[in-house]
């Protein structure tokens, strides 16, 4: 018979492909007006592909000219943990950007519903609908140079891992258990394109999202909404919003797509500049690891059963179970506080950050519970395993201090404090107690 323990500990049931992220960028004729910020969004975009050092797919898809209106596929996702790759890409985003091609790659129709089920078909291997050859010229196509020197993978001296089959269809990696994903990165000067269709091809999105009030009424939430929740592949959708200044913004336009990112399961963002986009693709791209890197889970999610609240004090209880099945259990007790985001009230951290990662289900890495302070190196000495190394790409603090303490049940929260002989997490320093309390359990 086995141990009470064995339901929460045991090898992780096996490991998950590299996961398959698409950029939707925004390159209708908003994109031209808003220079030099158009620019920002793939600069970032390359200067962030230098950050990924596990597999990663990371692909390219922009809105299509002419009719079937929707979207294409620039770039098939491949792996940027591949210099070769990496660079292939980068050079490509540097390509689009420069001010000779921006006339060349700007002016399509907005089409959001149509780009979004053009990427279904994409990530289900199917033929094409507006993202055909002969209608892009551009398209990630075998033997296809383009229109200008080195718009395409092909001419950027890439032999594999084009969109297409020689038929004409998608072809698309469906590594087992691949998770895939959507980057939609928006021009927010001007409203939204076209209202778009509920059915394409016989594909119905599903029943109508009402939208907000003040929201233009499209098809592109539901089919946010059918990509998550298809489950063949499962397609998670990020949406991020840039405008600067801020009276350049459409707050109509913001809610429906604030409705686009809740549909698809992901997260929504305003972005200003270059640094902030680079820090949410930053953030998303950390996320999107975290769940291949937990994919068989250490810790219980968070939910409405592990928590307590009191006015706006969220407090989760959490304990992560032993690797080698010893019966000592590290635990913790933290708190988080609810914020109002974009009329949904979520969990936050301390900073007012969104706490949780939506694909793990648990605290996501960057996320800083309260009363959780920087203790440098501290934990880089401590023999736990597995490692509590932080894997947060945007904080300035060393991977072994308790901050931020993210998804790490034993860093940070209540346990530094009693740790550090309960002096208030405010700093490293010793505690200025002449006695300090022992707390048993």
């Amino acid at each position: 018979m086995g141990e009470d323990i064995d339901v929460f500990t045991g090898a992780a049931g096996g490991s998950a492909g590299a996961p398959r992220v698409m950029i939707l960028v925004d390159n209708s004729n908003n994109w031209v007006q808003d220079q030099p910020n158009g620019k920002s969004k793939f600069l970032a975009l390359a200067a962030v592909m230098n950050s990924i050092t596990t597999p990663v797919k990371v692909g390219l898809s922009m809105f299509t000219k002419g009719a079937p209106t929707g979207g294409y596929i620039r770039f098939a996702p491949r792996d940027m943990s591949v210099s070769s790759n990496r660079t292939a890409f980068q050079s490509l985003l540097g390509g689009i950007s420069a001010d000779a091609n921006v006339g060349t790659e700007a002016g399509a129709p907005k089409d959001e519903s149509a780009a979004l089920y053009e990427i279904y078909k994409y990530y289900s291997s199917a033929a094409p609908r507006s993202g055909k050859l002969v209608q892009n010229p551009n398209a990630d196509s075998a033997g296809n140079m383009g229109s200008y020197a080195g718009a395409t993978a092909a001419a950027q001296g890439l032999t594999s891992g084009f969109a297409f089959d020689k038929e004409g269809d998608y072809v698309s990696d469906t590594s087992a258990c691949s998770k895939a994903y959507i980057i939609y990165i928006v021009a927010n000067n001007s409203s939204g394109g076209p209202t778009g269709q509920r059915i394409y091809e016989g594909v119905d999105s599903g029943a109508p999202v009402l939208p907000a009030p003040g929201a233009p009424d499209t098809f592109a939430d539901e089919w946010a909404r059918f990509l998550y929740t298809h489950r063949d592949p499962q397609v998670t959708t990020y949406v991020m919003d840039a405008y600067y200044p801020d009276d350049n913004q459409d707050a109509g336009y913001s809610l429906a797509l604030q409705s686009i990112a809740k549909q698809g399961g992901g997260s929504y963002k305003h972005v200003r500049n270059q640094a902030e986009i680079t820090t949410e693709l930053l953030r998303i791209f950390a996320e999107i690891k975290a769940i291949n890197s937990t994919f068989a889970s250490a810790s219980l999610p968070i939910s409405a059963a592990n928590r307590a609240q009191n006015k706006n004090q969220v407090f989760f209880g959490m304990f992560r179970p032993d690797a080698e099945a010893k019966p000592r259990w590290f635990g913790n007790l933290k708190q988080y506080q609810l914020i109002n985001q974009a009329g949904v009230i979520e969990l936050a951290d301390v900073t007012g950050a969104l706490a949780i990662n939506n694909n793990t289900g648990f605290i996501a890495d960057c996320s800083t519970s309260f009363w959780t302070s920087d203790s440098g190196t501290y934990w880089q000495n401590v023999p736990v395993n597995p490692s509590v190394a932080g894997t947060c790409t945007t904080t300035s603090f060393g991977k072994f201090s308790d901050a931020p303490d993210g998804p790490f049940v034993e860093k940070g929260g209540t346990a530094e404090v009693v740790r550090k002989g309960n002096a208030p997490a405010v700093t490293n320093s010793t505690p200025t107690f002449i006695v300090n309390r022992s707390l048993y359990t």
